[in-house]
This record gives C-alpha cells, structure tokens and sequence, in this order.
C-alpha cells in the first residue's frame, strides 16, 4: 500500500513538471513568434519611411530639374525699335533726310526677354562703299573708325561691313541706343541717292536678330 502511494506521488511529480516544461516550451515559443511578428512589423514600417524618403528625394529632384530645365529655357529676347516702333524682321524706308544717313539716334535696341543678353554684337551691312562720318548734330562729328570696323560685307549685294567695336550687354527690360547719326560725306554721293543697310544684331540664340533700311537721299528743289 505504501509501495503504491509513493509510487503515485512520483508520476504525479513527473506530470507536474512535464506540464511545467510544456509551459515553459510554450511561452518560448510564443515570445519568438512574438519576437518575429514585432521585427516583421518594424521591417514593414521602416520599409514604408524608406520608400517615404525615397519618394521625397525623387520629388525633390524632380523639382530641382523642373527649376534647372525652366531656368535653361528662360533667354533675352531683344528687339529693334525705329522712332517707337518695333521693326525688327522689317524693312523700314526713310526718305526724310537731306544726305544719306544712317540714324542711330532714332533706333534703340532693348530686351524684352527674362534673360539677360551677353556679348551683343552690333552690325551693319552696306549696300554701296562709302566714305562716312559719325554725326551728333552740325558742330560734333567723330571718324567712324572710332567705335566702328570696317570690312568688305560676307553678304551677297553688301559691299561694306561695319562692325561696332564694343560688345554690350542688356539686362531684362535695358535698351542699346548709339545717340550718334552715319552720315556719308557729299563727295563719296554725286551719282548715289539711295542705299541699303542691314542691321544684324548677335546674341547668342540661333539665329540674328536683323532689319533693313532702304535710305532715300532728299531731293533738292529746283
């Protein structure tokens, strides 16, 4: 009787530690599962910031390459005026004057563009070879070749090139005006009434800003 109480009393024993380490084994198992669903979730969320950020540093990008792309499309824009008038891809008959002249004083170069426009290079072709004067009234005259060049014109029925010698600049909205009147001297016209000039204007864009002006010489009464 004894024997069979002792007995039972260590399977009991051996049952309650059996549970025990069934308990324990459990509560393992269940803190790893805990453990891999709380590392999954955090590699989820930090897989989320990570596209965030990802995203933001593409937009961010995106719209520095947006402002750098409408930056390289803004450029000067410049445009011939004549007396207050746009004349630039025209061609303008003057016809009011006593001798030949070229009159700088009534032409004004300006940027209506956004850009600024650097290195303008001003030129004037000339339909007929002449001696010429720069005048600023009937008591100040200069020689051309001060502020100007003078070559033979690369354009076909141009015989004379004039150059001006300064590059300028203009800032959005700034105009170019000489001030200074060509005038061709009396004795290089006795059978010239008329003459051509073109005006191309260099800035950096593909292709010259130009205008033409057909020069009328005054007839004298008789």
């Amino acid at each position: 009787m004894g024997n069979e109480q002792e007995l039972e009393s260590r399977i009991k024993s051996l049952e309650d530690e059996q549970e025990k380490t069934h308990r324990f084994f459990k509560y393992i198992l269940t803190a790893i599962t805990s453990i891999f669903i709380f590392v999954g979730v955090l590699l989820a969320i930090l897989s989320i910031f990570s596209k965030t950020e990802v995203s933001n540093a593409v937009r961010d990008m995106e719209r520095k390459f947006e402002v750098l792309s409408n930056q390289a499309l803004i450029k000067p824009k410049l445009e011939i005026f004549y007396d207050g008038q746009p004349i630039s891809g025209n061609t303008e008959t003057i016809e009011d004057c006593s001798s030949l002249t070229i009159p700088l004083d009534k032409i004004f170069i300006k940027n209506i563009g956004s850009k600024s426009a650097q290195d303008i290079s001003i030129n004037i072709h000339l339909s007929k070879k002449l001696n010429s004067i720069q005048t600023a009234g009937p008591n100040n005259s200069s020689n051309t070749s001060n502020d100007w060049d003078e070559t033979k014109s690369f354009i076909k029925g141009y015989e004379a090139h004039l150059k001006y010698k300064e590059n300028i600049s203009l800032n959005p909205e700034e105009f170019w005006s000489r001030g200074w009147n060509i005038e061709f001297e009396n004795f290089s016209l006795p059978t010239t009434d008329s003459m051509t000039a073109k005006l191309l204007i260099y800035y950096g864009v593909d292709k010259p800003l130009e205008c033409t002006l057909v020069i009328h010489r005054a007839k004298k009464d008789k």
